[in-house]
């Protein structure tokens, strides 16, 4: 597992996070990313844990990777439910929401 995989992942997931607040107003739409920006959330922690044992395995510090994992996944809490504001609803609940996130993955994004 490359870093740049990783890093690669975690842009999906904030794109599909786009996604919703674009498209959100539509059931199937929001359905559809969603559901996507979920499966990215589980690839990303799943590959930040193979990271982690890879540094473990290798007797190296793994502290970094294990503060990113813990940032992803507040992070992604936080989309998750910035995101049920936006399911069927119009532009405002998609502005709103993104006002909620609006910055939220710059850090774990440098950290990657």
């Amino acid at each position: 597992m490359t870093a740049a995989r990783v890093q690669t992942d975690f842009q999906v997931q904030i794109q599909e996070f786009k996604n919703i607040l674009l498209r959100g107003e539509d059931i199937e739409l929001f359905k559809k990313h969603n559901e996507a920006f979920k499966q990215r959330r589980d690839s990303v922690q799943s590959e930040l844990d193979e990271v982690s044992a890879a540094l473990d395995h290798a007797g190296m510090d793994k502290s970094a990777t294990e503060k990113l994992l813990l940032a992803h996944s507040e992070l992604s809490f936080r989309y998750g439910e910035a995101a049920k504001l936006v399911k069927g609803m119009g532009l405002s609940a998609a502005t709103e929401a993104d006002r909620s996130v609006r910055g939220l993955d710059r850090e774990t994004s440098k950290g990657l």
